[in-house]
């Protein structure tokens, strides 16, 4: 019964961490809506991560884009300055599939500082601009690494403790049986 009872207990506490930590991710990036031109507002300096969501509600409207962005061009640049901010490939592709929305990451940058930044996406060589929505986040890869891993670490902890206690258990009931048959 307890060894039951550590396992239903790290598995909900592996479930309790994805439930109640994943919204909040999702709930740090921006979104907007391209083509055209956003100003985005970035509490942070540092790398910052740009997303194509693929499924997505924005403003009670729903995207859903099974397609490339193919020819998308962006240009981000630093308010009031007007300073471009160089957009990078990532260096790994990092996906994520959270309630309503998908997005795999499409390039990073590097905020300088807090502040204002103006985004601008177009494509140059469409007869028509198909829409799409893009999100931008700070630290996301490292935020859903650590909850992903904490709720692993919840997981398997119940499942370990499970059984311990059932070997430890397993092992006091043979030595009870082994003394009790020598005694008689």
């Amino acid at each position: 019964m307890i060894a039951a009872t550590a396992l239903v207990a790290g598995i909900g506490l592996a479930a309790l961490i994805l439930i109640q930590q994943l919204p909040s991710v999702a709930a740090d990036l921006q979104q907007v809506v391209v083509p055209g031109e956003h100003e985005i507002v970035l509490a942070q300096a540092g790398r910052h991560t740009i997303f194509h969501e693929e499924r997505a509600i924005v403003r009670g409207r729903y995207f859903a884009s099974d397609r490339q962005l193919n020819g998308l061009k962006l240009r981000l640049q630093v308010m009031p300055s007007g300073d471009d901010v160089p957009i990078g490939v990532p260096s790994a592709r990092t996906s994520y599939s959270l309630a309503d929305r998908e997005g795999s990451s499409i390039g990073t940058f590097n905020a300088s500082g807090p502040g204002t930044y103006r985004l601008r996406a177009w494509y140059p060589d469409a007869a028509s601009d198909p829409t799409a929505v893009l999100a931008i986040g700070h630290g996301v890869e490292r935020r859903l690494t650590t909850v992903i891993m904490g709720s692993l670490v919840a997981g398997f902890g119940g499942l370990l403790a499970c059984a311990a206690i059932l070997v430890v258990t397993f092992r006091r009931g043979r030595r009870d049986q082994q003394d009790r048959a020598q005694s008689a």
